[in-house]
């Protein structure tokens, strides 16, 4: 599993059979929080993160599993 921290420019995988709400196969986005395990106990293996996506600007929740960094 890996960590985001805050600052970081990460993309959306997009899974096989599916759409992305973010127009794009492959989405950007920078993490802007790192949400605390007790705020979404329901996902204790599960890092939850706060990005905000390049192109909506648009905030929203994400797994780290639906998130990859981007190599720059």
């Amino acid at each position: 599993m890996v960590d985001f921290k805050v600052g970081e420019l990460v993309e959306e995988l997009r899974r096989a059979g599916t759409s992305s709400m973010h127009h794009s196969s492959l989405a950007r986005a920078l993490v802007v929080r790192v949400c605390p395990p007790e705020e979404h106990p329901g996902f204790h293996n599960r890092q939850v993160v706060e990005v905000q996506w390049v192109a909506s600007g648009i905030i929203s929740l994400q797994f780290n599993g639906d998130l990859r960094r981007v190599k720059q």
